[in-house]
């Protein structure tokens, strides 16, 4: 009896201790990057939602369909259509259905700060990280805040609208059809306006600026009304199925730890579960049986990547991003700076010859083999096609190995 009644105090004791802390601990701020309409965390669209009838001046009506289930009913309706997200993912018949829908005269507002490749490639559009900034400004990026500003003079403010460091990672490159319509700091387009057939799709790369946290600046909801003032005065639809594929999951438990007092009750009955599961199976438990280790799947892994390369090829996209793991290997493991070599200046096709030599030194590599790895790249990085040939990446490769090969019997000697 006195080791139950042990148990009996221990047990309520440990719960009580466990409810004051849990009362009296602050909440965490949730920077979590949803942008859906009913969160209130600061990188939601709670207030934007709310306000967009006022800015349209149009009701606002929240769509949970894909473009192409709407093709299917044949809703071809002139309208407007906002997606506010940060990754804009979408299938090939999505694509479609949405050209089609803007092609007949409707009008689509897209932030977000990667854009489906699809998409991108049917618009004739590059999305570029500020990596490819000039390097000065590339520094300021990450030490300091970007500032966004509309080019018409009539929407222009006289300060641009400065964003949190790290807001604003990617830019546009300009497109043969598209009009610049806002541009950062560093005048590279964040804004742009791509006809196609009767309707036009906005483009902007910077979805955090029309988030809670902003919207509660009144500098920056004049941006944002003069963002949306460039869509005409008609019925409008909100996307939430695109910003995680598919609407969220309204499981029984989803709808428990809605709500504060079913929260609670769900918590005591997990932690009265853990009790008796930590006193009530004592001297009770069987043997642990042996847990084998995790195969190494790191081969099937490679191959998987490899087949997945092999049946959706991009050889250039491939090169380009090699090219920046040997240069990161070139400043983390032979300390040689590529700042102002790498990216190519404008106008330029060849590599500094001096910055090679350098190279070679200092990697204890014939010059020979730096200059034809150099050139290859140099080719690679200014060439003006879309695509390269496979023999080409293989001779990227190729010359990759025979520079980290060198450069290891350079230290071996």
């Amino acid at each position: 009896m006195k080791g139950n009644t042990r148990y009996i105090i221990i047990v309520p004791g440990s719960f009580a201790l466990l409810l004051l802390i849990e009362y009296l601990t602050p909440k965490p701020i949730n920077w979590s990057q949803t942008y859906r309409r009913e969160d209130k965390i600061p990188y939601g669209n709670y207030i934007l939602y709310r306000e967009l009838p006022r800015l349209l001046q149009q009701p606002v009506v929240e769509n949970t369909q894909t473009f192409y289930e709407r093709q299917l009913v044949n809703d071809t309706t002139a309208a407007n259509y906002l997606l506010i997200q940060d990754d804009l993912n979408m299938d090939s018949l999505d694509v479609q259905a949405l050209l089609k829908l803007v092609y007949a005269g409707s009008d689509v507002f897209i932030a977000a700060r990667y854009v489906d490749a699809k998409l991108r490639d049917s618009l004739q559009l590059e999305l570029y990280d500020n990596y490819y900034l000039d390097h000065e400004p590339l520094l300021k990026e990450l030490t300091d805040s970007v500032g966004l500003f509309m080019v018409n003079p009539q929407l222009k403010s006289p300060t641009p609208y400065f964003l949190k460091k790290g807001s604003a990672p990617y830019h546009f490159a300009s497109a043969k059809s598209a009009t610049i319509l806002g541009l950062n700091t560093y005048c590279a387009p964040v804004f742009i306006k791509v006809p196609y057939g009767k309707g036009n799709f906005w483009l902007h790369s910077v979805p955090l600026m029309f988030t809670n946290y902003y919207m509660l600046y009144r500098e920056h909801r004049d941006y944002i009304a003069a963002a949306f003032s460039y869509l005409p005065k008609r019925k409008t639809f909100w996307d939430e199925y695109y910003k995680s594929g598919q609407i969220e999951s309204r499981s029984p438990v989803r709808f428990l730890l809605s709500q504060p007092p079913l929260a609670w009750a769900w918590r005591l009955l997990l932690f009265t579960l853990f009790v008796f599961a930590v006193f009530g199976t004592k001297r009770r438990q069987k043997a642990i049986p042996i847990i084998r280790p995790p195969a190494n799947t790191s081969l099937e892994f490679v191959k998987a990547v490899g087949r997945l390369y092999f049946f959706n090829p991009n050889h250039k996209a491939m090169a380009k991003r090699k090219i920046r793991f040997f240069m990161e290997q070139l400043r983390n493991r032979y300390g040689i700076a590529t700042a102002g070599h790498f990216p190519l200046p404008p106008k330029r096709a060849t590599f500094d010859d001096n910055w090679l030599n350098y190279i070679a030194r200092k990697a204890g590599v014939e010059e020979a083999v730096v200059r034809q790895l150099f050139q290859q790249i140099a080719w690679i990085e200014s060439t003006q096609l879309k695509e390269i040939a496979d023999s080409d990446l293989l001779q990227l490769s190729r010359l990759m190995e025979d520079f980290y090969k060198h450069a290891a019997q350079s230290v071996k000697a």
